[in-house]
């Protein structure tokens, strides 16, 4: 089995890395425990992209469409820090929830992976993980 450097990984697309991983043992993200710490390998442009809006919604703010349209990784983005590519120990939460009395908008974010350091400061978007040993 050929091993990898954490640099060699990096200059890799997204695919090819999720390949390398899954090939060395690492396990998809949808299996992955949210209950406790796991090791994640994080690409930060992977949950960046824009959902769609289905063609019934009816927004009349571009700010709102905006917010409706991110996933939850880069709604998260907007206003933390974000883990740079590469290993890193995440754990799953940091849900957030505002209203704002000024535009009478409720505000929900839910739960997502972030850098396990108690305080859900710096969003993570891992590709897959492993556990801690």
């Amino acid at each position: 089995m050929k091993t990898y450097t954490v640099s060699e990984l990096l200059d890799q697309s997204v695919e090819d890395v999720k390949s390398i991983l899954f090939e060395l043992g690492w396990q998809p993200m949808k299996t992955a425990p949210h209950d406790t710490p796991i090791m994640g390998w994080c690409i930060h442009e992977f949950e960046l992209q824009e959902i769609q809006p289905s063609p019934s919604s009816i927004l009349s703010s571009p700010a709102v469409v905006l917010i409706t349209q991110l996933t939850t990784y880069a709604a998260h983005c907007e206003a933390l820090y974000h883990a740079t590519n590469g290993p890193h120990i995440v754990a799953w939460g940091g849900k957030y929830h505002e209203y704002s009395w000024e535009y009478s908008a409720d505000m929900y974010i839910p739960d997502w992976w972030f850098v396990d350091d108690g305080k859900f400061e710096t969003v993570a978007a891992p590709v897959a993980w492993k556990h801690i040993l």
